[in-house]
């Protein structure tokens, strides 16, 4: 029984060790969106960590969908950032749903 509460209490203790890209400490080099409403972040350089191995050519961008309200968020985020040349710390999901080629944004922070 203890076992299986240590394996419980260190699969939420590591969550950021599976494979995610992290933007830490990252400046926002361009923010893009199309008339679907999907877009991406690009950083000034690549992520760390573990990025999601559908990664092909963008190594330094997570996607959203900014038709949705946690899309909205992270645009507006990721403009504040830009705007005021603030770095931010952005992590990945590790799923590339939006576009397939990149990593799709889970959470996100400015510094």
């Amino acid at each position: 029984m203890n076992k299986f509460i240590l394996l419980i209490l260190f699969s939420f203790i590591s969550i950021e060790s599976y494979a995610k890209g992290v933007a830490d400490n990252f400046k926002v080099s361009s923010v893009r969106i199309d008339n679907t409403g999907k877009g991406y972040v690009v950083f000034d350089r690549d992520l760390v960590a573990a990025p999601a191995e559908c990664i092909t050519t963008y190594t330094n961008s997570l996607a959203f969908d900014a038709s949705e309200a946690p899309g909205q968020a992270i645009m507006s985020l990721a403009l504040a950032a830009k705007a005021s040349g603030s770095p931010i710390k952005a992590v990945g999901s590790g799923n590339c749903s939006t576009y397939g080629v990149m990593e799709d944004w889970l959470y996100g922070f400015i510094n």
